[in-house]
């Protein structure tokens, strides 16, 4: 499809449009020798979808043929966590270089609210209130706003933000954190290296919030609600972690069914004695 020719589209669309197959092949021909997820998939589903709803909308085709390809099942995801060891050895680290010291803030909120990458680095001190220990998100993933809710270790990382910001709690939370380097972490991911811990990157601090939580107990309801998760199925892929708890709760049914059984067979004895 050449830019030069912006109907270029509309035949490719009306293409399609009548030989359905020929989506699949679309999706086939874009990912070329690479072999692609099911997610990856599924996301350019969801846009060749979207084009042809818009091309309908438009009057250039009358059908979305993209309605016909399967959705593929996507994996639960990727769980890497920092362990307790993983987490002293990372700190330490930290303070090696003055430069790496100073995004010890930056890495103690994520592992302490679990905020996404962008939720984080986007935020606004209007967002941010210290005496409630909340931090307000207006738009999250997906699509709602939410509230943070922040632990001492968090709100002292905060206010050692604020105290660089000359107090003012005004602007960008995250001042010094450059679009290239909110994309790429390459300091984050050189101090990982050096701590010597394998396979972790800055998403996995969040990751490492919700590991956590669950680890402690906490219902996953309060957890969906903590993380922002849209549905609870995908804070049920962190259920794993809390063997502990489950085992608990099916050997507290146990013994409420146990202790029925006892007393139905007491009820039975006292009537065939009287």
């Amino acid at each position: 499809m050449s830019c030069r020719n912006p109907g270029g589209g509309v035949w490719v669309a009306r293409r399609i449009e009548y030989h359905p197959p020929g989506a699949e092949y679309l999706l086939a021909g874009t990912r070329g020798e690479e072999e692609w997820e099911n997610a990856t998939y599924n996301r350019y589903r969801a846009l060749l979808s979207l084009i042809f709803r818009l091309g309908i909308e438009n009057q250039k085709v009358t059908a979305n043929p993209a309605k016909l390809l399967k959705h593929r099942l996507e994996s639960a995801g990727r769980v890497r966590w920092l362990t307790t060891e993983e987490d002293c050895a990372l700190v330490e680290v930290l303070y090696i270089r003055p430069e790496w010291v100073k995004r010890l803030p930056d890495v103690i909120i994520a592992l302490n609210t679990g905020m996404r990458l962008s939720e984080q680095f986007d935020l606004d001190w209007s967002r941010v209130n210290l005496d409630l220990r909340v931090i307000w998100i207006p738009r999250s993933k997906h699509g709602g706003g939410r509230h943070v809710r922040l632990n001492e270790h968090a709100l002292a990382a905060l206010r050692e933000l604020l105290e660089r910001n000359g107090g003012r709690q005004s602007g960008r939370v995250f001042c010094d954190v450059t679009i290239t380097d909110q994309k790429r972490h390459e300091w984050f991911n050189e101090a990982v290296a050096q701590a010597g811990i394998a396979d972790f990157h800055w998403h996995d601090l969040r990751h490492t919030f919700a590991s956590r939580l669950v680890m402690n107990g906490v219902p996953r309801r309060t957890v969906q609600e903590l993380m922002g998760h849209k549905s609870i199925q995908m804070t049920c892929r962190y259920a794993h972690l809390a063997p502990a708890f489950e085992q608990e709760a099916v050997d507290t049914m146990g013994r409420e069914w146990a202790a029925k059984v006892e007393e139905a067979k007491a009820k039975h004895a006292q009537s065939s004695a009287a």
